[in-house]
């Protein structure tokens, strides 16, 4: 990029450029895809889950409609906190929340084989504990205090409040998702597959909202198809 001969036409830097958004493209493609792939699994893994099996004894089309559409706000929750860590839009320069809250973290542990549940056989209940203190941690209606560190501000929202609404059959929440199910869900958010096989990591940071977006909107017409 240097050389002199680097800005003759065609730029090198306009190729850089125009791959780097190819490849940001079909980045975003993958992970449209994955992303109905996780809803899958969760309502497979809830579905099969021994916990919860006095709780579905009968589920109906309709309550697979309600519990479908439970699962895609439940995706959305892991998309906006993957985009907003990446962004430093929450606070993963606190000790506290880095450590004990953050998803990436979490994320990083479902694709190490030493932590990963699918792979050790533990089942001691670690990932769906911290995700369910992450989803109230960011539904607080007031700031949480960290003492030293400063607080974590309020998130509240529609996208955090209860899953289940009233005209809703199960309640997702009430469930056990299970720490093999999650542990797989945010691998498939984490990662795609790569142009020439292997598995490339997404990085959030790189995605924009319009992307995200188009993202989570691939999953819904793929599922609702």
């Amino acid at each position: 990029l240097l050389r002199q001969e680097a800005w003759e036409a065609p730029p090198v830097a306009d190729q850089v450029v125009a791959l780097s958004r190819e490849h940001q493209a079909r980045v975003g493609t993958g992970l449209g895809r994955q992303v109905q792939a996780a809803v899958e699994t969760l309502l497979r893994g809830v579905i099969a889950h021994p916990d919860n099996a006095g709780r579905l004894l009968e589920i109906t089309p309709d309550a697979l409609r309600d519990l479908y559409a439970q699962s895609l706000r439940f995706l959305y929750r892991l998309l906006f906190v993957l985009y907003a860590e990446a962004r430093n839009l929450l606070p993963v320069d606190l000790l506290t929340y880095r450590e004990g809250y953050s998803l990436g973290r979490l994320a990083a542990f479902a694709t190490d084989p030493r932590t990963d549940p699918r792979r050790t056989g533990e089942t001691v209940g670690y990932f769906e504990a911290s995700l369910r203190a992450l989803f109230q941690l960011l539904g607080r209606r007031a700031a949480a205090g960290l003492g030293p560190e400063g607080t974590i501000p309020s998130y509240a929202g529609d996208l955090f409040a209860p899953l289940r609404r009233e005209s809703e059959l199960i309640d997702l929440d009430a469930l056990a998702w299970g720490d093999r199910t999650i542990a797989e869900v945010l691998e498939r958010l984490t990662r795609v597959p790569g142009r020439r096989g292997g598995e490339l990591r997404v990085s959030y940071r790189e995605l924009d909202v319009e992307q995200l977006g188009s993202i989570t909107g691939l999953g819904c017409d793929r599922g609702q198809g």
